[in-house]
């Protein structure tokens, strides 16, 4: 597993465990739900040895609702969470930060649903 990937899973399982949000890291749900996917990766820099890295992985939150306040909020919520995450630690690589780069904004609506999209950055290093 790659530590962008690792990370990612990290942090959707503290927000399954911590928030009670099921994220799933893959398309956003036909019957709504909220999803997120890694959209980008920066490499901040290398070691000297070129072992060990610092990245800032951009990922794109979904949220599809049948009530645009419930998505909105949704959304809203899990910003605020990793907005207050500190350091965390994986098997491979450690969470150094996260911060909101876009707050929750509609995206559109599909059929019944509304749907509400966030940019969240997660510094790692690994």
């Amino acid at each position: 597993m790659t530590p962008q990937r690792e990370a990612l899973n990290i942090v959707l399982d503290l927000l399954k465990k911590e928030k009670n949000f099921k994220v799933m890291p893959s398309a956003l749900p036909k019957a709504g739900g909220i999803s997120a996917e890694i959209t980008g990766s920066e490499v901040r820099s290398r070691s000297l040895n070129l072992q060990h890295g610092i990245a800032n992985l951009t990922v794109l939150f979904l949220c599809k609702d049948k009530d645009h306040i419930t998505a909105c909020d949704t959304l809203y919520e899990i910003g605020n969470y990793l907005d207050r995450l500190g350091e965390v630690r994986g098997e491979t690589v450690q969470i150094t930060a996260a911060s909101i780069g876009s707050g929750a904004g509609l995206v559109g609506k599909e059929g019944d649903f509304y749907i509400y999209s966030m940019i969240a950055k997660i510094g790692i290093y690994f």
